[in-house]
């Protein structure tokens, strides 16, 4: 019964059949279980099926897209087998379509009055099991579009705390979306559609916040999830994505080791990339990869395992002695021996205890870690180790455009932070822009797989606010890299090194 209350209120459509999805493929790509060709124009060019797919001129909608000179029409069932003959602008006449008259209109090129069509309609060579799976899949096609996607009305969905320690930057985040989508709105939307922001709690454990992405997902029925703040899930997101087939833009608690995966695009640079950029910028130094170098990390496994990644990428840029370490261990590795480079993983406080118990010897190494995590607790680390300290920013105030800043500044509800969320605020904004121009590209024929490409597609991209953002099939970080900025503890202040790096 929830099913069906939830289908009258969505409009769902029941799943595929297997053979309705091998005919969205041959729909889609032009490919089908057996060879595809097809032919085209008065001297019968004869092309691979990929090259002329259906999607080309029909749309995902099936209601024709035209283009130039070209008008392909509407080949949605109902259109199709309307039950009295039609006639079109060009005084073509016939009667409705059945099954077996739609497939000579794709392999002779006739309609069911054996009228030609149109010398810009290929004909094609597809077998008897092609030819029923797509068939099949025609008279689904009106039906079948992705959650969250209406005529007039694109809906998405966040994952934001209204309750404990993260209920402040929730209600910030969630306020910033919000009137970033009421600009958007007030000003037309996105191809004729108005975008609608739906924010469930994950609530205190990974139980919660996957119960809390599926909800949003089957029974809030979005589109796509825009800016989470779920810590829970910042291992394992991928995964949860890819299951929902869903995409997941700028997740606000960003994974320490994840894959290149299909369906998460992350705008800035999460701890992973930032470690790795401090590597590559501690390489360029000369000497530096000479002398022993401590990866030390906190007592958490998923960074464990990334100071094991990066031990093993400094290896690979040929540094000889690399060790990882927790903090007590390290301090005794310190004691040992002159360390000449440490690389940090772990919040600022624990940043702290560490040099001030481990970190004695004189010249000091230089210590390396990510503003995400130490913040401004590294103004109290020891003054011995003025200008040895270097972290790594996702942005800084030189990548900030005037006119981008003073759309942030109109989309921050005042009650609820100002500059106190800064990170929080320039990295949601970014992701939304990054939506917002994806969508914008793809046009008014969506789907999640299009954004995905759309996406993909994407280079240089500029918010105004961050470096510039490009992805790839096999790249799903935006910026990639982090400006590096040395720590001075005398004067406590901040100094960009002019070094943005990428890992």
């Amino acid at each position: 019964m929830t099913y069906l209350l939830l289908c009258s209120t969505f409009a769902c459509a029941l799943p595929l059949s297997p053979e309705e999805r091998a005919g969205k493929q041959i729909y889609l790509t032009g490919v089908g279980l057996d060879s595809i060709q097809a032919r085209i124009g008065i001297g019968d060019m004869l092309l691979p099926g990929t090259s002329l797919p259906c999607v080309n001129c029909h749309g995902r909608d099936g209601r024709g897209r035209p283009e130039g000179a070209v008008v392909p029409p509407d080949i949605t069932w109902q259109r199709l087998t309307k039950p009295y003959r039609q006639r079109l602008g060009n005084g073509r006449d016939y009667p409705p379509y059945t099954e077996s008259s739609l497939l000579r209109a794709f392999t002779r090129g006739v309609d069911p009055g054996d009228n030609q069509l149109a010398a810009a309609m290929p004909r094609y060579s597809l077998s008897r099991t092609d030819a029923i799976n797509l068939i099949a899949y025609i008279r689904r096609l009106e039906d079948d579009h992705d959650p969250g996607l209406e005529d007039n009305l694109l809906r998405i969905g966040t994952l934001l705390s209204a309750d404990g320690p993260l209920a402040g930057p929730g209600r910030m985040v969630s306020g910033l979306l919000q009137q970033l989508v009421e600009q958007l709105n007030n000003r037309g939307g996105i191809h004729g559609r108005k975008l609608e922001l739906v924010v469930r709690d994950p609530g205190p454990d990974r139980s919660t916040s996957i119960q809390a992405l599926q909800r949003l997902v089957h029974e809030d029925q979005v589109f796509l999830i825009l800016a989470p703040m779920a810590p829970a899930l910042s291992e394992g997101l991928e995964e949860l994505a890819a299951s929902l087939a869903v995409p997941v833009i700028g997740s606000l608690i960003s994974p320490t080791d994840h894959a290149h995966q299909k369906w998460v695009f992350q705008a800035l640079p999460g701890l992973r990339e930032q470690m790795l950029a401090l590597a590559s910028y501690a390489n360029s130094i000369p000497g530096q990869s000479a002398q022993r170098a401590l990866v030390v990390h906190a007592a958490d496994p998923r960074q464990q395992r990334l100071a094991d990644l990066l031990a093993g990428r400094l290896r690979d840029l040929g540094w000889q002695d690399v060790q990882t370490r927790s903090p007590a261990e390290a301090e005794q590795s310190a004691a040992a021996g002159q360390i000449g480079t440490v690389f940090f993983i772990g919040s600022g406080g624990e940043l702290v205890d560490f040099a001030e118990a481990g970190l004695q010897a004189d010249p000091p190494p230089l210590l390396l870690a990510s503003s995400d995590q130490v913040g401004a607790d590294v103004l109290r680390l020891p003054q011995r180790l003025n200008d040895r300290v270097v972290l790594a920013y996702a942005f800084l105030p030189s990548d900030w455009t005037a006119p981008a800043l003073s759309l942030l500044r109109s989309a921050v509800p005042e009650s609820t932070g100002g500059e106190r969320y800064l990170a929080l605020q320039v990295n949601s904004y970014v992701s939304t822009m990054l939506l917002f121009e994806g969508l914008k590209r793809i046009g008014r024929d969506a789907s999640r797989e299009a954004l995905v490409v759309s996406l993909e597609n994407l280079h240089n991209f500029q918010t105004g606010l961050a470096p510039a953002m490009s992805f790839g099939p096999g790249r799903r970080t935006g910026a990639l890299g982090s400006h590096m900025v040395r720590v001075d503890l005398r004067q406590q202040r901040f100094r960009p090194t002019g070094r943005y790096v990428n890992p």
